[in-house]
């Protein structure tokens, strides 16, 4: 009996040191997806802020449903955007986050006749009927996982105290939309839609192959 005890005893100590195990690897893995996320955002456009890291990991998490409530209203923009813009940034696509639900995708593709239209438009309004029903509480919690790799991986960003603080207070009244920075937005002029993976994948089979420029 003593034996068999001893051998249970061990055995529940064995499998509580490989549940540690395997929960701080887990830990270690996302912290990891996260910091690589930050350079590549980083490395594509290094002018960012927190906000600007703030809503590339945000668009991950929302897609575009945040954005899309009226299909007529969101075609009639986008063809203003289009016949507005005066440059467009040197990519075709990029992955949001550290999950990559969703990629950011060029408006340049319909400037240049790559994509139709009415295709980007139809793949944004499916992407935004089908996407994650995330909630502000949820977003908050991965939002300070995310805040504590950014503070530790780049905490030199320009003005990042001032970010942060408004971040926070924006969360803390039940919000958690923001724009891009005005640092950001005069560097780059960004011109694109959200479309979730599922959605990308099948365009960039028809359209784009591998090539991202």
């Amino acid at each position: 009996m003593a034996r068999i005890q001893r051998h249970l005893f061990i055995s529940a100590i064995v499998t509580l040191l490989l549940l540690l195990l395997f929960h701080a690897n887990c830990g270690f893995n996302e912290d990891s997806r996260i910091e690589a996320a930050v350079h590549s955002e980083l490395t594509l456009h290094p002018a960012s802020t927190l906000t600007d890291l703030y809503k590339f990991f945000f668009q991950d998490a929302f897609g575009p449903a945040h954005i899309i409530s009226d299909p007529d209203a969101a075609k009639n923009y986008l063809v203003l955007e289009l016949a507005s813009a005066t440059r467009f940034e040197d990519y075709t696509w990029q992955a949001l986050g550290y999950k990559q639900q969703y990629y950011r995708l060029n408006l340049a593709t319909v400037r240049d006749s790559i994509l139709p239209l009415d295709t980007l438009l139809k793949a944004l309004i499916e992407s935004a009927d089908s996407g994650p029903q995330s909630d502000i509480e949820t977003w908050k919690a991965e939002w300070s996982k995310i805040l504590v790799v950014i503070e530790h991986v780049v905490p030199d960003l320009p003005n990042f105290q001032e970010d942060k603080s408004s971040i926070a207070d924006l969360l803390a009244q039940g919000d958690y939309v923001v724009h891009h920075s005005l640092l950001y937005t005069e560097t780059y002029e960004p011109h694109y839609r959200i479309i979730d993976r599922n959605r990308f994948l099948d365009l960039q089979k028809k359209y784009f192959g591998d090539t991202n420029r």
